[in-house]
């Protein structure tokens, strides 16, 4: 380090700490490594009271590497053509992302680069390519390339990757560059010694277990016996074979000996059951510490890995919650078909229902339906091919002509085709959204995710992690059921597109695992808070309530506590016999005005002595007046231990002289 602050010391400003709270909040931070490096980008900032932009070093921690990733740190990161040299990023010996446009949708592409351009600032260099006036030709590419295609060049290579037509370019860079832009940080070698003959260790020492919930889990349930029955054990000699055989293949690689590899193989065999059920046997594993060469050779760079194959290609990773119930939906809208072809307006109300396809009732609550005229055939392509993209994600159906018609009729405002709507049938609040115009399979399938979250949902362990990715703060209803006014007051908040961008979502504190009362609790300092409670939390910076934004602020006090319900004119009277506080500010108003010369030291309703005005203007009952009478004493006795409104003490004096203190 202190060679390449000196080597860089006119370009850069160069800092090493130990501290923990100074870095934890950079993008990447990861509390369990030794070693990280950012560069932050202070120049560029625009506005003096947000923090830098960061950039995290991916690569290995050596002179070599490091000076080379500062050389580049500051380049353009996206350039366009025609306009800028195609060759700029090769000579600056970087990796070389290219992504075809037309004069239309290049500052739509930009956009979507930006969102994650700064992950790969200093490895990747973007190129814009506008083909309507840069001959693709030139770069390596085929005249009738598609626009949005995305290919990548490696570094010191010379042919180009084109990205599967199925596939996000995010996800598709991931993949490609993992093995050469980002091993060192994320990789855990599957040769972990050099002795072939290691016995693989079963039993994990429990000290290693202290502080890590999934090791405790994993080792009370691990003596249960896992059934296989139902998936396919791969090798390296049946690994080509069944992949190519078959249609769609789920394989997970793990390490008998990782804990959250033991945890995932349990939901995994589970979903495997639940399949064959079904008479699906989609799934299969691959045991990688016996199988090094194997999962070398797929590239496995952590454990598990759940990865699809078609016909024997790699397909995508899923990285979504590894449940039994989840992966088994995950395999069921895998293999369905994409999109479901729909001819009729009874069979369009059956999918928008979740009673067609059959047996898909129980597996996913929303339907994506593309609704389209006869000759729609650029958003008929465009839809297809989002269809594909989302497989494993969504079902997606596709109606054409009369029954589309028909279908549009039903939808609130009458929709004019083509269009694509969201139907959620786990959505009491929004459960129906309809896409904008698109042309693009990106911007259908963008919309369907953004579409298919609830609205207001139950916050659980599966509903946490896509809300956490929003980045954005939690509004958290506490509440007993949602059988109240305040849950369908903040459900309906929710819905209205004019209210504060925020995760709305609720837990139940009469739910049996008890889990809403303990949050709510630590979010209290371990006090129990009146309830029902809504709290806004901001994950990202703090796991304590954060205040409301003013914005916020206003709208609950405009929507939430504003008048609900108009009492009746009259009298006000106790429903029960009892203590009349109302009366008795009265009496103490009045008794204020017959004495306003005697300064009171014991507060309203008692003289300057200390005792209680006698002032009645109604009759009542022997024992109520005894009980009034020893309430007012009592509020006498506590009136002496509290400051007077004017200044000055309620405290007599002998009351005022304390024992000296002492240490002890």
């Amino acid at each position: 380090m202190m060679e390449l602050a000196y080597a860089f010391k006119d370009k850069f400003k160069f800092a090493l700490t130990t501290e923990v709270e100074s870095i934890k909040d950079l993008p990447g931070y990861k509390p369990d490594e030794n070693v990280a490096f950012w560069v932050l980008h202070c120049k560029e900032g625009k506005d003096d009271k947000k923090p830098c932009s960061a950039t995290k070093y991916r690569d290995s921690i050596d002179l070599l590497s490091l000076a080379r990733f500062l050389h580049v740190i500051d380049v353009e990161p996206m350039l366009v053509l025609p306009g800028s040299d195609h060759t700029f990023y090769e000579q600056k010996d970087m990796h070389v992302a290219a992504i075809i446009a037309d004069k239309d949708n290049v500052d739509e592409i930009k956009l979507e680069i930006q969102a994650f351009l700064s992950k790969y600032r200093g490895y990747v260099g973007f190129l814009i390519v506008d083909k309507t006036k840069f001959d693709v030709a030139n770069l390596g590419f085929k005249q009738d390339i598609e626009t949005s295609m995305v290919g990548l060049k490696l570094r010191g290579e010379t042919t180009w990757q084109l990205m599967p037509e199925f596939e996000m370019p995010e996800a598709f860079l991931d993949s490609k560059l993992q093995a050469t832009v980002l091993p060192h940080r994320e990789q855990v070698t599957s040769d972990m010694t050099d002795t072939e003959n290691d016995p693989v260790q079963e039993d994990e020492d429990p000290l290693q277990e202290e502080d890590d919930e999934v090791a405790k889990t994993v080792r009370v349930i691990h003596g249960r016996s896992l059934d296989h029955t139902h998936v396919q054990r791969l090798t390296e000699e049946t690994f080509t074979a069944q992949t190519q055989s078959t249609e769609s293949l789920v394989v997970m690689f793990y390490l008998v000996f990782d804990v959250r590899s033991k945890a995932s193989l349990l939901s995994f065999l589970e979903a495997s059951r639940l399949l064959a059920a079904d008479s699906l046997f989609p799934l299969a594993t691959v045991e990688c510490h016996d199988e090094r060469d194997l999962c070398a050779s797929q590239n496995i760079t952590s454990y598990p890995t759940i990865r699809v194959f078609r016909k024997g290609k790699k397909y995508f990773n899923y990285n979504g919650v590894r449940g039994a119930k989840e992966i088994y939906s995950f395999v069921k809208l895998l293999l369905a078909d994409a999109p479901v072809k729909l001819n009729t307006f009874e069979e369009a109300k059956l999918f928008l229902d979740g009673k067609i396809p059959k047996g898909f009732d129980n597996v996913t609550d929303v339907s994506v339906l593309g609704l389209f005229k006869e000759n729609s055939d650029a958003e008929r392509k465009a839809f297809r091919s989002a269809a594909k993209k989302l497989r494993g994600q969504f079902l997606l159906g596709e109606a054409t002509g009369d029954a589309a018609e028909a279908i549009a009729k039903t939808i609130p405002n009458k929709l004019q085709l083509p269009k694509v709507v969201v139907h959620k049938r786990n959505d009491e609040f929004r459960p129906i959204q309809v896409c904008p115009p698109f042309t693009e399979s990106g911007m259908v399938a963008q919309c369907a995710r953004d579409g298919a979250l609830v609205m207001f949902p139950e916050l659980t362990a599966s509903s946490f992690p896509k809300m956490y990715e929003e980045s954005i703060p939690f509004l958290i209803l506490f509440t007993h059921g949602r059988d109240n006014n305040i849950y369908r007051t903040v459900g309906a908040l929710s819905a209205d597109v004019n209210v504060p961008n925020v995760n709305y979502c609720w837990m139940d504190l009469d739910a049996k695992d008890g889990l809403a009362m303990k949050i709510l609790i630590n979010y209290y300092d371990n006090q129990i808070p009146s309830t029902p409670s809504l709290n806004l939390v901001d994950y990202q910076k703090q796991r304590t309530p954060a205040l409301f934004t003013p914005a916020l602020s206003t709208l609950f006090k405009q929507c939430v506590w504003s008048v609900t319900e108009e009492l009746p004119m009259g009298e006000w009277k106790p429903l029960l016999e009892g203590y009349d506080f109302l009366k008795l500010m009265d009496e103490g108003k009045k008794a204020e005005d017959m004495d306003t010369s005697v300064t009171n030291e014991y507060g309203v309703g008692f003289d300057s002595d200390g005792n209680y005005l006698e002032k009645k203007t109604d009759e009542m009952s022997p024992d109520l007046e005894a009980a009034e009478k020893e309430i007012h004493d009592e509020l006498l006795r506590l009136s002496r231990f509290y400051p007077k409104r004017g200044g000055g003490s309620h405290v007599d004096k002998t009351d005022r002289v304390h024992p000296e203190h002492t240490e002890l």
